[in-house]
Order: structure tokens, then sequence, then C-alpha cells
């Protein structure tokens, strides 16, 4: 059967399959927390013109780990419309974060079909129950009624990744930056697409001089579109976090990480993480097939990701900037630094 055709009737099964995730789950009712009312509130202060950090928290010196003054803006800028026009209803926010779930699901089968340059019937296939098994884990059903971060993060984080690496030609390397800096402003461990892009340059150019690349003009085009996106994600987030919505800097990541004494809990964090992430990948983490399949895995995806071609050393570079950050990170929660 012809490619396009196989094409075509994936991409429909996967928009019947993902319009259900716009009403599962979606119950008006919402667990007890601060993160969700924070982000909630700085989204209202938005809306209503009003300093992004007025929202009567207070901060408890012994326990800078609960929430920094305020979160990062690029949430609330999302939410902020939602509530100027439908008010401050639960319903609709997680309606909202249920349309971004499906968003993150096209997005998601558009990178694992299409991550390698001549993508076959095994890659459309695979891309498409890739994608199932990501927003159909009972994981995912579970946090999408969740009003957080982490499925807009996940969403812009990852369509990042795809037109940085598939928009081969006369690609903007503006709006890169601009993608780039919205993930960063959701989350601050965003940076690390940054750090990947600018790594991925500097391989290129290093391993083209050492084949010695006749062509320096080349060369040059891509440390500069390295250059063009690091300073665009940087203006375009320094514009917003401290002229447009300025977020105040006392009690930020910063005094969070600096509060804990010591690195005895990286053990303990690279063990959390291997066991959330099993857990994610069978929903038990002390089972044994949990672990194996952790192994399984992980191991596909390292063997996959040390190829010789460069899109897979960038999402390599991805993958351990990402766990590598959370960590180093003090502290921990379940799975979501790592979604």
């Amino acid at each position: 059967m012809n490619l396009k055709v196989i094409k075509i009737g994936i991409i429909v099964l996967l928009v019947i399959f993902l319009l259900p995730l716009l009403f599962l789950n979606v119950s008006g009712l919402h667990g007890w927390g601060g993160d969700f009312s924070q982000y909630i509130h700085q989204a209202i202060n938005i809306a209503e013109g009003k300093p992004v950090a007025e929202i009567g928290y207070i901060i408890n010196e012994d326990h800078l780990f609960l929430a920094p003054t305020a979160y990062p803006v690029g949430f609330p800028i999302l939410l902020a419309p939602i509530y100027a026009i439908f008010g401050n209803d639960m319903t609709v926010f997680m309606f909202f974060l249920a349309i971004l779930l499906v968003l993150l699901g096209g997005v998601n089968y558009l990178f694992l079909s299409t991550v390698n340059r001549q993508p076959s019937t095994v890659d459309v296939l695979s891309g498409f129950l890739g994608t199932l098994i990501l927003v159909y884990n009972p994981w995912t059903i579970g946090f999408k009624s969740n009003v957080l971060s982490d499925i807009p993060f996940t969403l812009f984080f990852l369509l990042t990744t795809v037109v940085y690496l598939l928009w081969k030609k006369n690609r903007s390397p503006v709006i890169i930056g601009l993608l780039a800096g919205f993930a960063i402003l959701i989350r601050t461990i965003g940076i690390v697409l940054i750090i990947a892009i600018a790594l991925d340059k500097l391989i290129i150019a290093w391993s083209a001089l050492r084949k010695g690349h006749p062509d320096k003009t080349i060369l040059m085009e891509e440390l500069k579109e390295g250059l063009k996106i690091s300073t665009t994600a940087f203006v375009f987030v320094a514009l917003l976090s401290y002229f447009v919505f300025p977020v105040p800097s006392e009690n930020d990541y910063a005094n969070i990480i600096s509060s804990s004494e010591g690195f005895d809990y990286l053990t303990r964090n690279l063990r959390h993480y291997y066991k959330s992430t099993a857990a994610y990948l069978t929903v038990n983490s002390h089972s044994l097939v949990s672990e194996v399949l952790a192994w399984v895995f992980g191991g596909l995806a390292l063997l996959g990701a040390v190829g010789r071609k460069r899109e897979k050393l960038f999402l390599l570079l991805l993958i351990l900037g990402v766990y590598g950050i959370a960590v180093l990170f003090p502290y921990q929660q379940g799975f979501r630094y790592v979604y």
C-alpha cells in the first residue's frame, strides 16, 4: 500500500483516538494544593493588569522549597485569556488543559513519525502507537485534570524540538528562539533547549572542521543561526519576565537550590527518577515487569541516540539535560520534573 495513503489513514485514526481526551477526566473538581491556585491567581493578575506576584503568598523561611514567590509567567500567560473570557471556572481550565494534551498528541506523532529523514511505514505506525501510549497512559489521564504547567511545558518543549529538527529549508531562527523562550517562560528547565542547540551547533562545526570541510561559510552560518536562536530566546524571556510581567527575584529557584545543604540528595534523586520512569511505563514501580521495561526502553533509547545521525545526538543532549537538572535540583515531586 502507498505510504501516503497509510499516513492519511493513520492521521484520521489518530484524530478519532485523540478527541475523547477533550472530555475524559474533565470533572471541574481539583485536589487541594498550592501550585494550581498560584498559577490561576497569577493569570487573574495578568488579565486584570495587576502585578503578577500580588497573590498573598507568605514565604516560610524554614520551608523555601514549598514554592517560589511567583512561578514563571508562561503558563499564567496561557491561562489569562481563558480567565478573561470564561472567568475562574475550573471545568473550563481543565478543558483547556485537555486541548493542550490533544495538541501535544499531534506534535508527538509528528515527532515520532518523521524524526528519521526518510520515514517509513514502521515510523508512521510507531508514531501512532507511541502517541497513544503517551496520552492514554493512566498517569497522564489522571494528571490531565490538574491545572499545572506539565502538559503545556511538554507541548512547547517538544514543539521547539520538532521545529528545530524538521524545518530544514529557509527556516527562521527567530521563530525557533521564540518557541524555546516560551518553553523557558513556562518552566525554567526549558533552558536545556538552548544548551542543546548551542552544543549541537558546536558539534556540527567541530565535526566538519575535523573532516576538513572546505566551505567555512556554511560553518559560520550554523554558528550564527545558533547565536540568533539563543539571543532571541533570552531577549524574549527577559522582556516578559523583567519588563512586561516582572517576577520578583526573592525566593526564586536559585534561592530554593541554595537553601539545601550539601549534595547528599543526588543518589536519592537518581534512585527516585529511575523508579518514577519505570513506574510510568507500567504504573507499578515495584514490579519486575517495570524494571525490565525500564532497562529495555532505556537501552533502546540510548542505542538509537548514539547513532551517527545528528538528530539522535540532539535528542540525547535533551534527555541528559532534563534528567541532569532534575537530579541536581534538591527537591523532587514524582515524575513531574522529567515529564
